[in-house]
Parts: C-alpha cells; sequence; structure tokens
C-alpha cells in the first residue's frame, strides 16, 4: 500500500515542496488507524497550511482508488524537524 500511496500522490504533493516519508497502519482495540507521514526536502519545517492541502490531496487518492478499505482513521502528519 505505501508504494501505490507515493506513486499515486508524488507529482501532487512535489507541487506544495512534500513527500511521503512514511505510511503504516496501526490497530488498537477494534480501530485501525493509517498513518501518512509528510516531509521536505527544504530546511524548514511544513506549515498547517501546507498539511491540510495535502491532506486534501491524499484524502481524495486514498478515497477513489479504495485504499483504506480496512481503515477506520486516516491520520497524516508532518514529520517533525530533526527526525531520524
Amino acid at each position: 500500500m505505501k508504494e501505490k500511496i507515493i506513486s499515486l500522490a508524488k507529482d501532487q504533493l512535489e507541487d506544495l515542496k512534500v513527500f511521503i516519508d512514511d505510511v503504516y497502519t496501526e490497530k488498537e482495540g477494534n480501530m485501525t488507524t493509517l498513518y501518512i507521514v509528510l516531509d521536505t526536502k527544504e530546511d524548514k519545517y511544513i506549515d498547517l497550511d501546507t498539511v491540510v492541502k495535502a491532506t486534501d490531496i491524499l484524502n481524495k487518492i486514498v478515497d477513489e482508488n479504495h485504499l483504506a478499505e480496512d481503515i477506520d482513521v486516516l491520520d497524516i502528519y508532518a514529520k517533525e524537524k530533526g527526525d531520524v
């Protein structure tokens, strides 16, 4: 799933100057969460407006390609600067 989401979103996210650093799922109780982690090559943090725009793009991609059939929650967030 990670490679598919990255390939489908790559061009659209490049316009925002961000890329997908990681995609993973976690199950807690009955809830399964799909996490998408954003990063940037620029030497700055990713602002909230950019995360919101990326979320709109990624929500549409995940929905249109039926990638969240077994997912209850989609959580998209920016990697903090300094994270390895």
